[in-house]
């Protein structure tokens, strides 16, 4: 142990030992424990990993915090299962907007490459910041320059770095700058500022041109997904299976009747051929349409490995199986820059010149864009004889610089990596690799999916790319040996047996050289990063090892990954699971309950207006299966874009009629909802099956007057069904903020007689029938404020009206006046008694006689 604390005496033990044990905690241990004697004489032991604070938790009843919200340890796992994807845990610093340390670097292009200049550095406090003074934190300064050299393809990077125990720890770096109100810039960044202003206005006419053609081929595919494709397909992956399916209706080798079975599961009709898809035997496979609509599997983390400079730094530590990485040549807005990476050998400067001086000392380079796929964009850079050499043709350093990278984007140069003889033997002229499919469930180990092996061709250039129109030779690897299994050339969608290698005869046979160790090294990447599920390492394999070239995040669907089992369990759980976020009911393939799928809409919402109901179209719920929308204005835009989804009424009463959700929701105009609103609602209903036929939600002001409504008291025990008898003040009279169960709500109708009090009505109407109301705290609905219409003459005989069915409604399902009833009367009926109108007050205080006093007393 580092340190022991002992105590004897008569005050409490475990604060005097847990304060002894933080003297010691500047030592330095990854554990700690305490042993007391209790008054009965029994030793009572507690032990912890981590730093003293855990174990003082434990042996104090110590509560978790989060934004001043206490919680119990259950309840505190439970804060952390719902955070969802995305979020991170750190160690605890300061508070980010007292003593944070700004530092703003620039990058400019000179002859010796790019230099990169702090220009601004202040501190931020809570009274107001100040500029650093010149010997105030150099060290940090010095940091945010050392790191901004890799990234000096950014004009502008703005370092953050927070007070944390005795130093600062760096939490942002941000492309756009940021600058407290009133604070004047330095020189230099004041001319950066007016320099970038007017780049904006008169942008690089090619970077604008780019920039035009990425944002139409985005607007057009999100149309199409959201029109064509079922909800939850990405725009990106909607072009792919397009592109991939008009391919496909081209096979002339399948009949019309073919491609049209194989569509309905959603295959593509080459799979008849290439897996021998039968009615018998399809539901063995994730569809073709189920595997590119599940992208994306893995999160936004994906950016570690999906871009190939990002995984340099994420893989850090696995460095000694990464190619080396020399240069990366960015050419943004018409402008190269040649910035430096980890291996860039000591000397060599970041310049062009330098990038080939790199060249004749190698031999050979790789060049690559950062993001790819397929080999494109991979050249081979040789110098040989004295002569520069790309991709096989002799060429000048000015013509090599103009091929590769006079393009936009962003480019590597890194080792060339020299395959094993094993590999070299079949075709020595391309990089030959293995592909090894990973997959990780969530705190599982790793498990080794489809593998196979890529070997190049004197067609197919200096890559193994198997999906050119030349073609490609691939082998079916036994991922427990890396034994070759049936070698095939694959040209399009066809396989033909490929035993021996057609250029340089050599059979095709073996097994996979350091199989062993490819498989433990990609096990521990995919260990190391566990926010990942989803990974194909392209391999190759060197004589004393391996290198991995690339991780892809989502693997091409091969025969081989069909065929793997394993994989196939996998894909299975994660398109369910997409199936459950977007609340779309399992379709017959993938349910285990025997049923067949629900059919019709889950909601109806009704407004009065395109912008209120249009918020719906963007809920997480999938809205295109799931979502009706019956507006009682006009609606011709939304209609068109949704055809199937939108319908026109007159009025509520009609709306209800036409309704085709399970439940549904009367919305006013300007209403706003979070975009979980109706997944949480679902959930809601499900999880208590028939209890209620009406969930009350929160509802709070906006406009002319801000904050809970009155009624909000009802909220207060949290989420869950009330019994009125139990609790007969949990009453709702807006009907804008409550969901209906639609069958009911038809069956009760609106009452036209009562056109303001007619919604109220129809709410308690299904409480009092049902005994019962759903409350539930989040989601909350935002109203604009508006002043209540002034009652009218015939204010009394309505309100007469109301309590009446109300009571009558109560005493025949009761045999009493409830409660419930008797507060919705006292809600609706207490401000008209101090009215001027003598009549409606007189009305209004009879019809209160009929309340018991305790109602009277108690109503808020």
């Amino acid at each position: 142990m580092c340190g022991i604390v002992g105590f004897v005496g008569k005050e409490q033990a475990a604060p005097i030992l847990l304060e002894g044990l933080e003297r010691l905690e500047y030592r330095g241990y990854d554990s700690a424990g305490i042993a007391v004697v209790s008054p009965k004489h029994e030793l009572q032991v507690k032990k912890a990993k981590g730093r003293l604070q855990v174990l003082s938790d434990i042996t104090q009843g110590g509560k978790f915090f989060v934004d001043a919200a206490e919680y119990d340890e259950d309840g505190f796992v439970r804060f952390l299962e719902n955070l969802g994807r995305e979020y991170v845990l750190t160690e605890s610093f300061s508070d980010p907007a007292d003593g944070t340390v700004n530092v703003v670097i620039l990058s400019r292009s000179e002859t010796d490459g790019m230099v990169t200049v702090p220009v601004e550095a202040f501190v931020t406090r809570s009274g107001g910041c100040t500029p650093l003074a010149p010997d105030e934190h150099p060290e940090l300064i010095a940091k945010a320059k050392d790191a901004a050299a890799y990234l000096a393809f950014f004009e502008l990077l703005q370092f953050k770095f927070v007070p944390c125990g005795d130093g600062h720890k760096l939490i942002d770096v941000s492309t756009k700058l940021t600058l407290p109100e009133g604070y004047a810039p330095s020189e230099a960044l004041a001319q950066f500022i007016a320099d970038w202003d007017e780049k904006s206005a008169h942008p690089d006419p090619e970077h604008a041109e780019i920039e035009r053609r990425e944002r139409e081929f985005s607007e057009k595919w999100a149309k199409i997904a959201e029109a064509q494709h079922r909800s939850g397909m990405r725009p990106y992956m909607a072009s792919l299976w397009d592109e991939e399916l008009r391919a496909d209706m081209a096979d002339t080798e399948l009949t019309d009747a073919e491609r049209e079975w194989a569509y309905e599961r959603g295959f593509f009709g080459y799979r008849i051929r290439e897996l021998g898809l039968t009615e018998e035997n399809y539901r063995r496979y994730v569809p073709d349409y189920d595997y590119f609509w599940v992208n994306r599997i893995n999160p936004e983390y994906q950016m570690w490995i999906s871009d190939k400079l990002a995984s340099r730094f994420a893989l850090d530590e696995f460095k000694s199986v990464l190619p080396e990485y020399y240069y990366s040549v960015a050419r943004i807005n018409g402008m190269s820059r040649i910035l430096p990476l980890p291996e860039l050998p000591e000397g060599h400067k970041l310049s062009f010149d330098a990038l080939f001086a790199l060249l004749e000392e190698k031999r050979l380079l790789a060049v690559k864009r950062t993001y790819g796929s397929h080999g494109q964009g991979f050249n081979k850079l040789e110098c040989r004889d004295g002569r520069y050499i790309l991709n096989g043709v002799p060429m000048s350093a000015d013509a090599i610089t103009a091929e590769l990278f006079s393009a936009e984007g962003v480019y590597l140069v890194t080792e060339y990596v020299l395959m094993h003889e094993w590999f070299k033997s079949f075709y020595p002229e391309a990089l030959n690799t293995v592909r090894v499919n990973c997959f990780c469930r969530t705190n599982r180990p790793p498990q080794i999916g489809a593998c196979f092996m890529k070997l190049g061709h004197s067609k197919g250039g200096f890559t193994d790319n198997i999906n050119t129109a030349e073609g490609g030779i691939i082998i079916s690897l036994d991922k427990e040996t890396g034994h070759i299994i049936g070698p095939e050339f694959k040209s399009g969608d066809h396989y033909t047996p490929c035993p021996v290698h057609p250029d340089t005869g050599v059979a095709i046979e073996g097994n996979v050289p350091h199989w062993d160790m490819i498989l433990e090294g990609v096990k521990a990447v995919c260990r190391r990063l566990p926010q990942l599920q989803y990974f194909g390492f392209d391999v190759a394999v060197t004589p004393t090892g391996y290198k991995i070239i690339e991780v892809n995040v989502f693997p091409d669907y091969t025969k081989y990954l069909l065929r793997d089992g394993k994989t196939q369990e996998f894909l299975t759980e994660k398109v369910r699971q997409k199936f459950y976020r977007y609340r779309i009911d399992l379709p017959e393939l993938y349910r285990t309950d025997g049923k067949a799928p629900s059919k019709g809409f889950k909601f109806t919402v009704v407004a009065p207006d395109e912008t209120t109901a249009g918020q719906f179209a963007r809920q997480t719920m999938g809205f295109k299966e799931n979502v009706q929308l019956v507006v009682t204005g006009e609606c011709g835009a939304l209609r068109e874009r949704y055809p199937k989804n939108v319908a026109c009424a007159d009025d509520r009463s009609a709306a209800l009629q036409m309704a085709e959700g399970r439940y549904i929701l009367f919305a006013d105009s300007g209403d706003a909802w979070p975009q979980n609103t109706l997944v949480k609602v679902w959930d809601f209903f499900e999880k208590n099956g028939g209890k209620t036929d009406v969930v009350a939600c929160r509802q709070r002001w906006t406009g002319g007057k801000t904050g809970w409504i009155k009624l909000d008291y009802k909220f207060a025990g949290g989420s869950g069904i009330a019994d009125i008898k139990e609790r007969p003040d949990c009453i709702q009279t807006s009907l804008s903020s409550a969901f209906l169960r639609t069958e009911k709500a038809r069956e009760q109708g609106l009452d036209a007689a009562l056109p303001v009090l007619g919604g109220s009505l129809l709410i308690n109407s299904l409480v009092l029938q049902k005994g019962t109301i759903g409350l539930l705290r989040e989601p909350v609905c935002t109203k604009i404020f508006a002043d209540a219409p002034e009652h009218e003459a015939d204010a009394s005989a309505m309100l007469e009206h109301y309590c009446e069915t109300l009571f009558a409604l109560s005493e025949r399902l009761h045999g009493r006046v409830e409660r419930y009833a008797q507060y919705l009367a006292a809600d609706e009926l207490r401000t008209l008694t101090v009215s001027d109108n003598a009549p409606l007050c007189d009305r209004a205080r009879a019809l209160l006689q009929r309340c018991d006093a305790h109602v009277l007393a108690t109503a808020r």
